[in-house]
Formats: C-alpha cells, structure tokens, sequence
C-alpha cells in the first residue's frame, strides 16, 4: 500500500498492522481450543489492545504523544465502522489503508473458507453464502494453463 501511496507512513503503518490484533491474547484462550476469555468478552481485543499499548508505551523515556496516539488510533479504529465494535471510525489515511487491508484479508479467508466447506456436489458453485449475499463458483485452472498463464502474465 505504501508501494502506491508514498504519504503514508510506512512504519506507523506496519506498527498498526503487526500490533491491531494484539489484544487477542488475552481476549482468547487456545487450551485445548479456542475460546474467548472471561476478560475478552467483558472487554474485547481493540480496547485490550490499546490498554497494553499504552502501558507499553508509557514505559519509555519521551515517547512521543502524537505517535502513541496515531497507533492507537489505528488499533481503536481498524474495525471501521462502530456497529463493528472499532470504538472510533478511521481517521488517519493509515487508518483507513488498515482498515481495508484487514477487511480484505478477513473477507477473502471467509470466502476461501467457503470455498472449502459450501461447495455443491458435482458443481463449481457453492451454497448461497450470507456474506457474499450470492452463491461463489471455484475456479479450475489446470496446472499446464495456469503455469502458460502465469508466465505470459509476469515475465
């Protein structure tokens, strides 16, 4: 993203993606599998998040307010919307450029997941899927076709 739009800020960028999720540690327990906590119920991963972050934070010398901020803003906000629990909608460009790009990844592995799980017997198209609000179709490339593809595309 930072490839295409040289205003943002690559690092701040990177610290929100790497650290939006955090607070799923303690918003989930894994043994013996995944479960939310006590705490993560009553609380939830964003705002988890944002409290380690400014514990964090404030354990170092002059760290500066207005980044500690930013990164919290983009942990707060990476949901995008409130009816989707993000506490602030996006308000930075690398807010919104995080926000998207966790909204594409989470759609694209739903949809993959789908594509696994929903497919009809003996069909290309799976079941209607609320998400998608349609019914999704597998694509069958074979390996000769997508390797001819790939590099006529890329080379």
């Amino acid at each position: 993203m930072c490839d295409f739009h040289c205003e943002l800020n690559r690092d701040l960028l990177i610290c929100g993606a790497m650290l939006h999720d955090l607070g799923k540690i303690t918003e989930l327990s894994y043994d013996p599998v995944f479960e939310y906590t006590d705490k993560g119920k009553l609380i939830g991963h964003i705002v988890i998040g944002a409290i380690i972050i400014e514990e964090e934070t404030s354990k170092i010398k002059n760290f500066p307010e207005e980044i500690k901020n930013s990164l919290l803003h983009l942990v707060l906000s990476h949901q995008g919307k409130l009816e989707h629990a993000s506490p602030v909608v996006p308000k930075t460009v690398e807010a919104i450029a995080l926000y998207q790009a966790d909204e594409l990844s989470a759609k694209v592995n739903a949809y993959k997941n789908a594509l696994l799980s929903e497919m009809k017997s003996d069909s290309n198209w799976t079941r209607f899927i609320t998400l998608a609000q349609t019914d999704l179709y597998k694509l069958e490339i074979s390996e000769e076709l997508e390797a001819k593809i790939n590099k006529s595309l890329f080379e």
